[in-house]
């Protein structure tokens, strides 16, 4: 198979699957922004784990919500955690070097 422009390849369990993708959603983060197109709340955390250089955990009850649009990376991370919990009924706690995200019983 041939990848031309515009193409994901991804290898999972010896498969090979191909996909069309606008590349901008995986380089955006140059920008300052993650582009979310019904990203699990879990895969936004990995992103922004790398992003910031910080360890995030999302507790199962939360990790499955979805978003979709932007997110604007601000210099600060309290920030972002602002913007998630405005997004999703969350809670963010730092505990040490990492960040929990809970379900926010107070919604």
């Amino acid at each position: 198979q041939n990848i031309r422009p515009n193409d994901r390849l991804v290898l999972e369990n010896n498969q090979i699957n191909i996909s069309k993708v606008d590349p901008y959603n995986y380089i955006s983060w140059i920008d300052g922004v993650f582009i979310l197109d019904k990203q699990p709340l879990k895969n936004i955390a990995q992103r922004l784990s790398r992003y910031y250089k910080v360890i995030i955990i999302c507790a199962p009850e939360v990790e499955n919500y979805k978003s979709t649009g932007k997110l604007v990376l601000f210099e600060d991370i309290n920030k972002v955690l602002y913007t998630l919990e405005e997004m999703f009924p969350i809670k963010s706690s730092i505990e040490g070097d990492t960040i929990k995200i809970n379900i926010n019983l107070k919604n």
